[in-house]
């Protein structure tokens, strides 16, 4: 079948983009009638509204997934920052094909071909000449304090909710939209819990909730 990009809009004018290319028939015999989004926020309303709560269009129909990805991409990039959008993430995924990889690994060796590549490389890997080396996130001199004061509420959710980390949508752009913090923070903050951190018990966390300000 042909790759094609939708929009769904419910009566309160939110809408949400998404690629589809693993159906069958035609696309209008699809949407939101054998499919109905890989979001689980838009799965939640339909169930809380009934799938008459959305309306969907087909805004175009591709010959191949690059294309249709690309397109999906542009049109999210333009609406992420709208309150309207309830998409979470810059687009479904990046088809990894033997050319890109190829492209991918060549800039690299190119890259490493530079001894001044190299050896920044190595001193932001290391304690020499990186101040926030081996430092907690939220001491990092560069991190925002504000987001990480939301550490607690967001693994509250997290948990209670049962986010997928490794599922399409619970990415960074789904807490920088959701909680307002900033993206490094949010990518840090997705790399803890995928490692098991909690927030509740980590005592040099709790400390720095108690510091002035906080």
């Amino acid at each position: 079948m042909k790759p094609y990009v939708y929009k769904i809009e419910n009566t309160l004018k939110e809408y949400y983009y998404g690629v589809r290319w693993d159906y069958r028939g035609n696309p209008e015999d699809d949407l939101l009638i054998e499919y109905f989004t890989s979001s689980e926020t838009v799965k939640k309303m339909i169930i809380d509204n009934g799938v008459e709560f959305f309306n969907g269009q087909i805004l175009r129909v591709f010959n191949t997934k690059e294309e249709a990805l690309e397109y999906e991409y542009n049109l999210i990039k333009n609406s992420i920052n709208d309150e309207k959008c309830l998409n979470r993430a810059m687009g479904k995924c990046t088809i990894w094909n033997e050319e890109l990889k190829k492209k991918v690994s060549e800039s690299v060796k190119e890259l490493w071909k530079n001894p001044n590549y190299r050896k920044n490389y190595r001193e932001k890997k290391s304690a020499e000449k990186n101040h926030n080396f081996g430092l907690k996130p939220w001491k990092n001199v560069n991190s925002d304090l504000e987001s990480w004061k939301k550490s607690i509420i967001i693994y509250n959710d997290y948990i209670i909710e049962k986010w997928d980390l490794n599922k399409y949508g619970f990415g960074r752009f789904y807490l920088i939209k959701r909680y307002g913090i900033k993206q490094g923070s949010a990518r840090k903050m997705i790399d803890l819990f995928r490692e098991g951190w909690n927030p509740h018990t980590d005592l040099d966390y709790l400390n720095f909730l108690k510091m002035p300000g906080c």
